[in-house]
């Protein structure tokens, strides 16, 4: 319990988390108190606080057989780092053209000066499905579309 509170506290130090982070963690998943520290719960929380997955997530994957655990923080770090994307960049479709092709700042910026309006307020999803058909229909690479 000890450990979960420091971890847990100190993550809700640094965001608007609650001070009440712990109890409302257990009230969630009270079975959490039930696993190894040392074998499950300390390495659990250690690999969301790497991939950047909040902490209190540990509820939901604390469960998990270790190759499904690992499959949902995957997912669970790309998804952490295309919202970060969309952020950055103040559109999903631009944030995917980051993520994807791997443009810059400067890259995106200039992207966004020099298409009309309505591309640039284009849905990651139609953004995808077109760079999709770019590549599996029409044969264009990814350094093509750079």
């Amino acid at each position: 319990v000890e450990y979960l509170e420091s971890v847990l506290l100190s993550q809700s130090k640094h965001s608007n988390k609650s001070p009440t982070i712990l109890k409302d963690t257990v009230l969630k998943q009270p079975t959490l108190l039930g696993y190894s520290l040392d074998s499950r719960i300390r390495p659990r929380m250690e690999q969301l606080m790497q991939a950047g997955v909040p902490l209190e997530k540990i509820t939901v994957g604390i469960s998990m057989t270790e190759r499904k655990f690992q499959e949902w923080l995957s997912s669970s770090e790309s998804k952490r780092k295309r919202l970060d994307n969309a952020k950055l960049y103040d559109s999903a479709a631009l944030g995917y053209l980051s993520e994807t092709l791997n443009f810059g700042v400067s890259e995106i910026d200039l992207i966004r000066a020099s298409l009309p309006s309505e591309c640039t307020e284009w849905g990651a999803s139609k953004l995808r499905a077109r760079i999709r058909y770019l590549r599996e229909v029409l044969g264009v690479s990814l350094g093509e579309l750079r």
